[in-house]
């Protein structure tokens, strides 16, 4: 009975965190009046590059070793080069890119466009969990975003998975085809 009250609290506290730093995103993204012309689905499109980007039923490693593989995933792709993997953890070392509900978005420090030649994201998910710091997360999304547009595809990642029944579907699911759906 206790235990079960205790994970309804901590899911509420995640929860309210997740909600709480998808807004923070919105608004920096609104008040630093980010270009609005990432199209997400354009970053989503290609259904064949993107079952590239996506990565299920990983077994749990430590959060470096996550965000290492991210990192290396976005170099394969050709969104950046083996310099933005660094950046990434260093991101991590700064304030950790967990934001909540089981979701983490690392992303590296500023860099210019000779470190990220493009933007876009890659997801990894991790059914069993990525242990950050007292939380877990078992969707790892990695982004880099090319001049800027990191705070909006941050901004862009929460709108898509607000919707707290299918970001629980994402952690666990083994349909690629109805994950590219729902970030389309």
């Amino acid at each position: 009975m206790l235990e079960d009250t205790a994970e309804k609290f901590d899911f509420a506290v995640s929860s309210e965190k997740f909600k709480y730093t998808c807004r923070r995103y919105s608004f920096l993204t609104k008040s630093a009046k980010i270009k609005p012309d990432i199209n997400f689905k354009e970053l989503t499109q290609s259904y064949s590059s993107l079952q590239n980007r996506l990565k299920l039923n990983l077994p749990s490693v430590s959060k470096e070793e996550a965000i290492t593989e991210a990192g290396k995933l976005l170099r394969e792709l050709g969104y950046v080069d083996g310099a933005y993997i660094p950046a990434m953890l260093e991101r991590e070392e700064l304030v950790t890119t967990y934001i909540g509900m089981g979701l983490a978005i690392p992303h590296g420090t500023t860099h210019g466009d000779d470190v990220i030649h493009k933007t876009g994201i890659v997801l990894l998910q991790y059914p069993d969990g990525i242990q950050f710091g007292d939380e877990k997360a078992q969707l790892v999304i990695g982004i880099a975003g090319k001049g800027g547009e990191h705070m909006e595809v941050l901004s862009k990642i929460c709108l898509a998975l607000e919707d707290e029944k299918l970001l629980n579907k994402m952690k666990t699911t083994n349909d690629k085809e109805w994950i590219l759906k729902q970030l389309s």
